[in-house]
């Protein structure tokens, strides 16, 4: 599947070390071309084009794994700007309804949920 082999390339544009050598404002003033990253459209795109109901969840794994670190003002303005872009991408999808919206919403909420609650039961 092309979403599973594109998903670990948008992680590493986003939150690996190409992101980090991205913020070095030394190294954007040596290189025109790595001004902007380009991981958002990327995942807008993908958003706007997969079908909803069955590539949604893995698509947004790139957020739901990190929500744990969103206490770190890099990483929340990062997750942020994802789900905008996100949100712009499900608008533009044709198979994105109402229902699958909710049914995505409710999915991911009750495994943050649960995810709290057992690290919660550990601590």
């Amino acid at each position: 599947d092309s979403l599973e082999l594109c998903l670990p390339l948008l992680e590493a544009d986003l939150f690996g070390e190409v992101s980090e050598a991205k913020e070095v404002t030394a190294f954007i003033v040596q290189y025109k071309e790595a001004k902007r990253c380009r991981a958002n459209e990327s995942y807008q795109l993908l958003a706007s084009g997969i079908t909803f109901s069955t590539h949604m969840k893995l698509l947004m794994t790139l957020v739901t794994d990190r929500l744990h670190l969103a206490g770190q003002p890099s990483v929340r303005a990062k997750l942020v700007q994802l789900l905008q872009f996100a949100a712009r991408g499900i608008r533009a999808n044709p198979t994105a309804g109402p229902k699958q919206i909710m049914a995505l919403v409710v999915g991911i909420m009750d495994g943050c949920l649960t995810r709290e609650e057992a690290a919660r039961a550990r601590a």
